[in-house]
């Protein structure tokens, strides 16, 4: 993982002002972070296919909101289980708080309210790291059925998990940073401190599926 390259590839463009200004300005507007969702995720599929141009213009702006529209519904689909099983589990609270003798049945229900909570943030966590590599992929030319299925990212992610893994713990880190500092720029600058977050995130991202697709390719050399 190259980190000198992710914070310093932005600046290699003659026009990064003027795109990541648009990034920020698109943020400000709460439903424009979808077209920035899929900018970033096209940064992702420009560096892990080494393009020349790593940081895309606007042109295609109706482009990157495609592309972040089917980002979201696929994470949407795949954390429907544990929407469906939180939901079952709040129901069934609330249904066991209005018998009049609720003390065991709300017992057992404790119990096991505690023990699929932790299975379902396992998984919420395991969607969280998926998608990391799926931005690579919604952002090429798959279809949304075969982009739904897990597998392919799947493989991705096994293919360079510590890069993944890498990835989300320096975002996490850059996150907490660009909320200090947009703050400190009277509010306004968390906007254009979240547009550098994005663009440094595709550019991991990138780097990270590159190192997973080449990895892929040596294990089916050896294969």
């Amino acid at each position: 993982m190259d980190l000198e390259k992710t914070f310093t590839f932005i600046w290699e463009d003659a026009d990064w002002l003027k795109k990541i200004a648009i990034a920020a300005v698109l943020l400000l507007t709460g439903i424009g972070a979808i077209a920035v969702t899929g900018w970033a995720a096209e940064i992702a599929r420009r560096v892990a296919n080494d393009e020349p141009e790593p940081l895309p213009g606007w042109e295609e702006i109706g482009q990157f909101f495609v592309t972040g529209l089917k980002y979201m519904a696929i994470l949407f689909i795949w954390s429907l289980p544990a929407i469906i099983i939180v939901t079952i589990m709040s129901v069934g609270a609330m249904f066991a708080f209005q018998l009049e003798d609720s003390g065991t049945l709300g017992s057992i229900l404790a119990i096991g309210n505690v023990c699929i909570i932790g299975l379902v943030i396992l998984y919420s966590l395991a969607i969280g790291v998926l998608s990391f590599p799926l931005w690579v992929r919604v952002a090429g030319d798959e279809s949304f059925g075969e982009l739904l299925k897990p597998t392919g990212t799947w493989k991705l992610l096994r293919a360079n998990l510590g890069g993944y893994l890498i990835t989300m713990l320096v975002v996490w880190l850059l996150s907490m940073v660009a909320g200090t500092v947009g703050s400190v720029l009277c509010g306004v600058g968390v906007f254009f401190t979240s547009a550098l977050v994005q663009a440094f995130l595709g550019h991991m991202i990138g780097q990270a599926t590159a190192q997973a697709k080449i990895n892929m390719d040596l294990l089916s050399a050896v294969e």
